[in-house]
């Protein structure tokens, strides 16, 4: 009915899974739409929750809600409990080895991969099969010349990647030297500016990775065919859920390493997003050298089988960890995200800058590599002088715990079994090494000053400053006083400040108020008797004091076709002088008021950067040559679970709710009726020319029931005597003869009866039922043509769509692949297009298999159908709501069911001979009764000059 309160009681997001996956009480959609309950109530990280992305809202998945201080403080709540247990984890003697624990993915990472995990319709963003799924199915649209592409550049980037992750060691070690008081006599601890540049060097490399995966990845998407394009703009319209689900047999076959599903994974990721997503990072993102992603991770590295981690582990753990520590100790941890957030800041606008030029080379061969890796040094100052931070105040928290708080952490690990598995050794990235490198050795470093991790502790007297600095606000306006405060290295004497506005100082923390609204480079140079030292510069975002940058937009038309430009206008307030559009389809511009046309038609979500402020906006486009002719509209919603839309004769909607019971009548005056309850869990639904509605039950019955709701069984064994019952007849099509093709997957139960998941045809005079398709791995919806002569079959199992020939006994002959993509649902049109519901998208295929249109749904589509009394709204249902939408053709089931009765019926009306009975006769003119009109339409239709 609707209350999963016993699911949510278990207090935790895997309790309440546990529930909805184990209760025999759920039906198939019940226990969907229950895990969909756990995933709204238990998501209280924003670091993690993939939610509906960007929007005026501000709310979902965006760069602002990962920097956002809740996000940030729970982030960092984290790697201080990671870091002060991680000896904990294995042997005292080896506290590096969680430490050294890194995701490859958070190398490199500018192709908005992190965008698309945590933005998956499906929610399996961040379950382990993820790259798998996506990169087989990449894989299998790629020639082998761009295969060879990817293979080459794992080849290729292989030394570089292991370069970066070797690294990253001696700042781990330099960090645990810390925490353990192991710091070289006469040091007071880690000096910043030699922590900032060993960062610095190490992100350039990071840069070259990046440039370098760009170019490769971008001469592949260059080359592509339109065919190509268009699988991949397909595969744009649904969650991952909805993708085929290789087979371990199938992903060896394909025989690709970590590096290359990684690179084909990215590739998709890129071309689907734009720069807005490439510059998105999850909150833990920088700083990762404290051991949280081990933590993390840890429960997929010891099981067997995909697991999706816990959306509000990171929350939950830096709550736990935050009520152990006193107030005083809190604040070091939770004041880090105010002293971090400039350098945050700058980082973004880092970020979205080397975004934007990478991003180039989806349309162009050269791109000038020497502003990448420029900006990507810069990255890397910004990110050790956080780390820096990191480290003393975790460090400072750790020397004032006493052993009564130390002790309560060993619970907080055996919570979250972080106790069952012992960390000893290292890891280069995910891969066990069996011993930690000599990471004080030649070779296994990337900055040529480097000898040893006493590097970090000591200052060089004998060379001239490092020069650094930091500012406050963050986000000054034009009428507030900066201050800028140096924290150059190197004890210098004298300084040279330029604020990039013609204005110098020659103070050590000097203020300064900028006049106007821009974007500021400040440069500090400092100095002392060895000489003038290296100059530090960082990019300061001023706004308007009075009118501080508020962004929106509007566009033209408001609802577009793909023959149509688009005008996109700027209508932000306040002081700006730079504009980023991103269109939501590869495209990009820095026009104020640019114009569009799309190719394809779909909801794209579109986002403008004005100056430093971000807002995005939904734009639906349709096919201007298309099937539909409209909006989707929601026309009814409070269900649980609906399914099975079929059209009676006069155009009315009945569909199932399976959960409930009930089968609703939805009719073409817009009332919504109960047609009839306990229905024993009837799925999908069919009228015969009778106008009896054939039903599939998941209860093993395929029944017919009358107008007046009497249901007579008509197979509930195969053979049809003397047989064992079906699994769960789920949905069906009723051919011109009368037959009855039904499929009969597994979904609720656990017993599969038939010994297989099958698809039937139940013969006209019904007395015998024939096994037609045996080969599939679940099969669902199914739709016949018109003619009786061709059958779509989805194995949605297989997340494939089959077409076959039916033979004049009702076998099936001719299995050719329609399309690559399983459905639950199907119904077709007059012109003989396909329609298949998956993920939250109908997706129309013309009859030879080529993607026509892409419907977007708010839910995920569980069938579609025709009604109407014209027969040209298609009627959507998904999940706990029903939908609607006009079109420009009409069903090829027309809802006119012609029998032979109906005329007889109209010869009588068309004699003057009185009739009782109008059998299935349409009231064509809408005045309530059947007459001579009704009677000629019947006629018009038999001879097929009507539809």
């Amino acid at each position: 009915n609707g209350d999963y309160s016993a699911a949510l009681s278990g207090g935790t997001e895997a309790a309440c899974k546990l529930y909805c996956d184990g209760s025999s009480t759920l039906s198939c959609g019940d226990r969907r739409y229950c895990r969909d309950k756990c995933n709204a109530a238990y998501f209280t990280d924003p670091g993690t929750k993939p939610t509906d992305p960007g929007g005026e809202s501000g709310g979902g998945i965006s760069i602002t809600q990962a920097i956002s201080d809740e996000a940030q403080a729970n982030t960092i709540a984290f790697d201080a409990m990671a870091f002060l247990s991680g000896n904990l984890l294995g042997d005292s003697s080896n506290e590096l080895c969680s430490n050294t624990f890194l995701p490859p993915g958070k190398v490199a990472d500018f192709s908005g991969f992190q965008y698309l995990r945590d933005t998956d319709p499906s929610l399996l963003g961040h379950n382990t099969a993820f790259v798998t799924i996506i990169a087989y199915n990449i894989w299998n649209i790629l020639t082998d010349s761009q295969r060879t592409t990817l293979i080459n550049l794992a080849n290729t980037q292989t030394s570089q990647i292991s370069n970066y992750g070797y690294g990253r060691l001696p700042l781990v070690k330099a960090f645990v030297r810390l925490l353990n008081g192991d710091i070289p006599s006469g040091s007071s601890g880690l000096v910043k500016s030699r922590v900032m540049a060993y960062s610095a060097a190490l992100y350039a490399l990071d840069g070259q990775i990046s440039y370098d995966r760009a170019a490769a990845l971008g001469s592949i998407l260059r080359g592509m065919t339109t065919e190509q394009k268009a699988k991949l703009d397909a595969l744009k319209t649904s969650g991952i859920k909805t993708w085929h689900q290789p087979t371990d047999d199938e992903w060896k076959a394909v025989s690709m390493n970590v590096a290359v599903s990684t690179y084909a994974s990215e590739m998709y990721s890129w071309y689907a997003g734009g720069v807005e997503p490439d510059t998105y990072f999850c909150p833990e993102r920088q700083a990762t050298y404290f051991g949280s992603f081990y933590m993390k991770d840890m429960p997929a590295m010891v099981s067997s089988t995909p697991v999706t981690i816990s959306s509000s582990l990171t929350a939950d753990v830096g709550t736990d960890f935050l009520n152990v520590l006193t107030t005083t100790q809190k604040a070091l941890v939770t004041g880090l995200t105010e002293i971090q957030r400039s350098d945050l800041y700058e980082i973004v606008s880092t970020r979205r800058l080397i975004s934007t030029q990478l991003r180039r080379f989806i349309t162009e061969s050269s791109v000038d590599s020497a502003t990448v890796l420029a900006l990507a040094k810069r990255y890397g100052e910004l990110d050790g002088e956080i780390v820096y931070n990191y480290a003393n105040n975790f460090v400072n928290v750790s020397k004032t715990m006493t052993d009564t708080q130390k002790a309560q952490l060993l619970p907080i690990l055996s919570k979250y079994s972080w106790d069952r598995i012992a960390c000893t050794g290292a890891y280069l990235y995910s891969e066990k090494l069996s011993a930690m490198p000599d990471i004080d050795a030649a070779g296994k470093v990337i900055l040529s000053s480097y000898q040893n991790t006493d590097y970090f502790f000591t200052t060089d007297t004998t060379t001239a400053p490092s020069s650094w600095f930091s500012f406050s606000p963050a986000a000054p306006t034009n009428s507030q006083s900066v201050t800028f405060t140096d924290s150059s290295s190197g004890s210098p004497t004298s300084w040279l400040w330029s604020f990039g506005d013609g204005i110098t100082s020659t103070l050590q923390n000097p203020t300064h108020t900028f006049s106007s609204a821009n974007s500021y480079t400040v440069t500090l140079t400092a100095s002392n008797a060895i000489g003038t030292g290296t100059a530090a510069s960082r990019i300061i975002p001023v706004t308007g004091s009075s009118s501080v940058v508020t962004a929106s937009f509007g566009f033209s038309p408001s609802a577009p076709t793909t023959s149509q430009t688009v005008t996109f206008t700027d209508t932000s307030t306040g002081s700006r002088t730079s504009w980023l559009w991103d269109f939501g389809d590869g495209s990009t511009s820095t026009s104020q008021n640019p114009t569009h046309t799309y190719s394809t038609s779909g909801t794209y979500n579109v986002t403008l950067t004005a100056g430093t402020a971000t807002v995005s906006k939904s734009i639906t486009v349709t096919s201007s040559s298309g099937v539909s002719n409209g909006t989707v509209t929601k026309i009814y919603e409070g269900f649980t679970f609906t399914e099975g839309p079929a059209a009676d004769a006069s155009g009315n909607v009945f569909f199932s709710d399976i959960t409930a019971n009930k089968i609703y009548k939805w009719s073409t005056a817009g009332q919504l009726t109960t047609f009839k309850t306990n229905t024993g869990g009837t799925n999908g639904l069919f009228f015969d020319k009778s106008g009896n509605l054939i039903a599939c039950r998941i209860d093993g019955n395929l029944v017919s029931i009358d107008s007046s709701g009497n249901v007579t069984t008509l197979a509930a064994t195969y053979p049809i005597t003397n047989g064992v019952r079906f699994n769960e007849p789920n949905d069906l099509w009723i051919d011109p003869s009368g037959g009855i093709y039904f499929s009969d997957p597994l979904y609720i139960g656990t017993t599969l009866y038939q010994g297989g998941q099958y698809v039937y045809y139940l013969n006209p005079d019904r007395t015998t039922i024939i096994r037609v398709i045996s080969d599939m791995t679940q099969p669902n919806g199914l739709i016949g043509t018109a003619d009786g002569k061709t059958l779509y079959v989805a194995d949605y199992g297989a997340g494939m769509t089959y077409k076959y020939t039916i033979n004049s006994d009702g076998t099936l002959t001719g299995k050719t692949l329609f399309a690559s993509k399983g459905s639950d649902g199907m119904t077709i049109d007059s012109q003989g297009n396909v329609y298949l519901t998956t993920g939250k998208t109908v997706l129309v295929y013309s009859s030879s298999g080529t993607l026509v249109e892409t419907i977007t749904v708010p839910l995920e589509p569980t069938n579609v159908c025709f009604s109407g009394q014209d027969g040209k709204t298609l009627f959507i249902t998904a999940k706990t709501a029903v939908y609607s939408l006009a079109m420009n053709v009409k069903g090829s089931q027309s809802t006119s069911q012609v029998s032979l009765a109906d005329v007889i019926i109209a010869l009588r009306i068309l004699a003057g001979i009185s009739v009782t009975e109008t059998g299935n006769l349409k009231d064509i003119n809408g005045d309530g009764k059947i007459g001579m009109e009704e009677a000629i339409y019947v006629l018009q239709y038999v001879a097929g000059l009507r539809q």
